[in-house]
């Protein structure tokens, strides 16, 4: 990566500690290779957030679309107090949606829930376009996005 496109890392504790548990999160279900990126932006803390505030142009590309059982399976985790945030990035410009890297049954499920906020936590990327688009494609198991 050239000097110019470096990514900011932010070195607040509550980012370094918000990083830290996304990339523990993903790492149970991502190769290391397609989760380097987590460790280079800042990560707002896991933070309840509208249903609004999520990029869904593409839902029904989803797999999780497609997996209503899936979904299903994520109410009755969430009922039973299992609740794991999305992960999300966002890009630059204020009108800009959050993109859900790691999340897209726990989303189905909370819509279908009728509710109006997900904790999730926020990566901050400088533009709309990085490895953070791809990661759901390496996704361990083979149940992506």
């Amino acid at each position: 990566m050239s000097k110019g496109n470096q990514i900011p890392t932010s070195k607040s504790a509550d980012s370094i500690k918000a990083r830290n548990e996304v990339y523990d999160q993903l790492d149970k279900r991502f190769p290391k290779s397609a989760i380097g990126w987590v460790k280079l932006i800042p990560w707002d803390p896991a933070t309840k957030i509208g249903l609004d505030a999520f990029d869904t142009s593409n839902e029904e590309s989803w797999a999780a679309y497609r997996a209503p059982d899936h979904v299903l399976r994520e109410v009755e985790q969430y009922k039973q107090g299992e609740n794991d945030p999305i992960i999300a990035v966002m890009g630059p410009g204020k009108n800009a949606k959050a993109v859900i890297i790691d999340g897209h049954h726990r989303y189905l499920a909370r819509e279908k829930m009728n509710k109006g906020r997900v904790e999730a936590f926020i990566g901050h990327v400088p533009s709309d376009e990085g490895p953070w688009l791809y990661t759901h494609m390496s996704q361990k198991g083979g149940d992506s996005g």
